[in-house]
């Protein structure tokens, strides 16, 4: 069966086999069909916090179960690479903090970006 969008959120980078989830996607959707997805902006300074944070003191936990960490720019590119048109990229989760918010680019501040994808005509 095929499907004119697909929504995926906070998932992708947890799948060991990221090139094949992004094959699966491309082949259950229609032609002109719409991918959507979020994931960790790893240029984010969170992020970056987060990451040392596991590596020093193996906490948060959950990072043991992400296997893909990709910047927008990579990810977008590697989507687009099988197919894809991007529409649209935003950033999310920006930082609470006035001061954060003042000093970071948005691509650095925001630890969460959703991509939005139409897939090419066959």
């Amino acid at each position: 069966k095929k499907y004119d969008v697909i929504f995926s959120s906070s998932v992708l980078e947890y799948i060991p086999d990221f090139d094949q989830a992004l094959r699966d996607v491309k082949n259950m959707l229609n032609p002109g069909g719409v991918f959507i997805v979020s994931m960790p902006n790893m240029n984010s300074w969170y992020r970056k916090l987060e990451s040392l944070s596991y590596k020093l003191m193996r906490y948060p936990r959950y990072l043991s179960y992400v296997h893909n960490k990709l910047t927008p720019h990579s990810f977008n590119r590697k989507v687009e690479r099988l197919g894809f048109r991007i529409l649209s990229y935003h950033y999310y989760a920006v930082p609470r903090s006035g001061f954060a918010k003042k000093i970071l680019p948005l691509s650095a501040g925001s630890s969460l970006f959703v991509s939005v994808f139409r897939k090419n005509p066959e």
